[in-house]
C-alpha cells in the first residue's frame, strides 16, 4: 500500500520475499510466526489509548509486514532498509518486537493487558544478578575471615575493559577474542590464602539476587 493506496511492483516483490521468509521460520519452528504479529498488534492497539507509541525501535523496522500491521509508523522502504536482520531463513527463531512507550503509564498500560488477556497471562519478567569475579573475591574472602582491606586489594586487581569485568578464566588465560591480556600473578595471589581460589572459583557467576525487569513482559 504506497501513499496513492496502490500496491507497486517494489511492494509486492517485497512482500513476496517476506511472506516467503514468514513460511519458512513457520515451518522450521513448527508454530504460526503471523500469531505474533497479530499479538503485538493487539497490544500496540490497548497501549495506544494509554500511551504514545514510538515509530518502532532496532530491526523491526526493516520489516514492509511490520509496517503495514500497524506494529511500527516507519515504512523500510522509504529508508532502504533490510527485512533480514529482523527476520531471515537462516535464523530459525521468534522475532522480537520492541515497543517503546511512556514510561509514566507503564502501570496503566500493564493493568489494561492483564484485563484483556488474564492476571495470569501477562507477566513481569525476571532478571538474575550473578557474581563477578570482583564480588566473588570478596563473598569469600568475607567467609573465610580474610581481612576486608586484603580482600579489597584483591578485588581492585580485577581488571575492567568497557565495562566488562575480567572472568577468572580471563585473568589466567586471556580472551583472543575480545583482546584480554592475562593477569600475571593473579591466579598465585588468590592461592596464597588457603581456600580463596577454590571458593572464588564456585562462586563466580552464581545468581545472587532477582528483580523486576524494567520493561520486557
Amino acid at each position: 500500500a504506497s501513499d496513492e493506496g496502490l500496491v507497486n511492483e517494489q511492494i509486492a516483490d517485497r512482500l513476496h520475499t517476506e511472506l516467503g521468509v514468514v513460511d519458512t521460520v513457520s515451518q522450521g519452528l513448527k508454530q504460526n510466526v503471523s500469531s505474533y504479529f497479530i499479538l503485538m498488534r493487539n497490544v500496540i492497539d490497548i497501549a495506544w489509548k494509554s500511551s504514545f507509541v514510538a515509530p518502532g525501535r532496532g530491526s523491526s523496522g526493516g520489516l514492509l509486514i511490520n509496517y503495514l500491521s500497524k506494529l511500527v509508523q516507519m515504512n523500510p522502504l522509504d529508508y532502504n532498509l533490510p527485512y533480514w536482520r529482523f527476520l531471515n531463513n537462516s535464523r530459525l527463531e521468534l522475532p522480537d518486537i520492541d515497543t517503546d512507550l511512556n514510561p509514566t503509564k507503564k502501570n496503566e498500560i500493564m493493568d489494561a493487558l492483564r484485563e484483556y488477556y488474564g492476571k495470569d497471562n501477562v507477566l513481569n519478567c525476571i532478571t538474575f544478578k550473578t557474581e563477578s569475579l570482583k564480588a566473588a573475591v570478596l563473598t569469600a574472602a568475607r567467609g573465610l575471615g580474610i581481612n576486608n582491606d586484603e580482600a579489597q586489594a584483591l578485588s581492585m586487581a580485577v581488571p575492567m575493559n568497557r565495562g566488562h569485568v575480567y572472568t577468572l578464566k580471563e585473568c589466567m588465560e586471556g580472551n583472543a577474542e575480545l583482546d584480554l591480556d592475562p593477569v600475571p600473578g593473579f591466579e598465585e595471589q588468590l592461592r596464597s590464602y588457603p581456600g580463596l581460589f577454590e571458593t572464588v572459583e564456585k562462586i563466580e557467576g552464581l545468581p545472587t539476587n532477582a528483580s523486576v525487569h524494567a520493561s520486557a513482559v
